[in-house]
C-alpha cells in the first residue's frame, strides 16, 4: 500500500483484503502433498492457517467498517461554509449534472449557488477557480442558510437516490414556493419524485439516448429533420404513457411486484405502439413526399 501511496481508509481496506488466504489454498496444498513436496504435518500446519485467516476476514471487515472507515470519514469533515443568502437558484450536487447546470445558468446571468457534500470534489474544483459550497444540502438548517426560503428554483441533481428523494420531499413540503427541477435515476425514480410532489423530474440519461436514436436514423439514411420528428413523437408518447401509469406505482415494491402496475402497462402497452407506429408512418410518408 505505501508502494503504490494508498492513503487513509484505502490502505486498510486493501491490506485487509489481502490478508485472507482463500480456497485455492487448500486445492494448493492437497496437489503438494499428493507430489510429495510438503510433508503432511507441515501440510495440516497450513491448512489450520488458511482456515484461521478464512475464518478471521469477516470479523476484520466488521471492524474496518466500524471503526477504521468512520476515523478517516471524519477527518475529511468539515463544517459547512457560509452560502450567500441572496441567489435565486439552489443547486445541490456539483458533480456531472449539477456542475454543469450551473455553468449553463451562470453564463446566462442567473448565479447560482452550488452545495456538495463532497470535499474532495470541491478541492479540485477549485483549482480550476470554480467556487462551490460544502454541506449536506438534504438539511433543513443548512437549506435555511443557503436562503430556500427567498429561493426561486431548486435543481435536486446529488448522486444518492435516496438522500435525493429526501431533499425533494422537504422542499416540496415546506417550500411551495421554490420550483424543484430534480434529477431522476431511472424510470422508476420518476414515478418516486413524482408522489413526493416533484413536477419537474428529468431522467439523467433519457435526453442522450433521444440524441442516440436520432443519430441511428440519421445513419439509417433518414434525413436529421424527419428523424427529429420521428424521436420527438416517441418522447412525447412515452412522456404520456407514463403520467397515464402513474397513479398505480408504489413506493418500496419492484415494478415487477406490483401487480396493478403489471396490468396497466400490459393493457395499454399494445394501443400504445399502434398509436405511436401510425404517427411514424405518416411522418416517414409526409417526408417520402415532400
Amino acid at each position: 500500500a505505501r508502494i503504490f501511496k494508498l492513503e487513509g481508509a484505502d490502505k486498510w481496506l486493501f491490506s485487509l483484503g489481502l490478508a485472507q488466504a482463500g480456497e485455492f489454498g487448500f486445492v494448493l496444498l492437497a496437489f503438494t502433498v499428493a507430489n510429495s513436496v510438503i510433508p503432511t504435518h507441515v501440510a495440516d500446519q497450513l491448512l489450520l492457517v488458511v482456515a484461521l485467516s478464512m475464518l478471521l476476514t469477516p470479523l476484520l471487515f466488521i471492524i474496518y467498517d466500524r471503526l477504521i472507515a468512520p476515523t478517516y470519514s471524519r477527518e475529511q469533515e468539515r463544517e459547512p461554509d457560509e452560502m450567500p443568502e441572496d441567489r435565486k437558484i439552489i443547486i445541490a450536487g456539483s458533480g456531472r449534472v449539477g456542475g454543469l447546470v450551473s455553468r449553463i445558468l451562470n453564463v446566462g446571468g442567473y448565479p447560482t449557488t452550488v452545495i456538495d457534500y463532497s470535499a474532495g470534489r470541491l478541492a479540485i474544483l477549485e483549482k480550476f477557480g470554480v467556487r462551490h459550497y460544502y454541506g449536506d444540502a438534504t438539511r433543513p438548517d443548512l437549506l435555511h442558510a443557503a436562503g430556500i426560503q427567498n429561493a426561486s428554483v431548486l435543481v435536486a441533481a446529488i448522486d444518492e437516490r435516496e438522500q435525493l428523494n429526501q431533499l425533494v420531499h422537504y422542499v416540496c413540503e415546506n417550500h411551495k414556493n421554490v420550483r424543484v427541477i430534480a434529477r431522476a435515476v431511472d424510470r422508476d425514480h420518476v414515478y418516486e419524485l413524482w408522489q413526493l410532489g416533484c413536477r419537474d423530474i428529468i431522467r439523467e440519461t433519457y435526453d442522450s439516448t433521444l440524441r442516440m436514436g436520432r443519430t441511428a436514423f440519421e445513419a439509417l439514411g433518414i434525413e436529421t429533420p424527419t428523424a427529429q420528428k420521428m424521436v420527438d413523437a416517441f418522447n412525447a408518447a412515452d412522456r404520456a404513457a407514463m403520467i397515464e401509469v402513474a397513479d398505480v406505482f408504489q413506493i418500496g415494491v419492484p415494478v415487477h411486484e406490483n401487480e396493478a402496475y403489471v396490468k396497466r402497462v400490459r393493457d395499454r402497452l399494445e394501443d400504445w405502439e399502434r398509436s405511436l407506429q401510425a404517427e411514424i408512418d405518416e411522418i416517414r410518408k409526409e417526408a417520402s413526399s415532400g
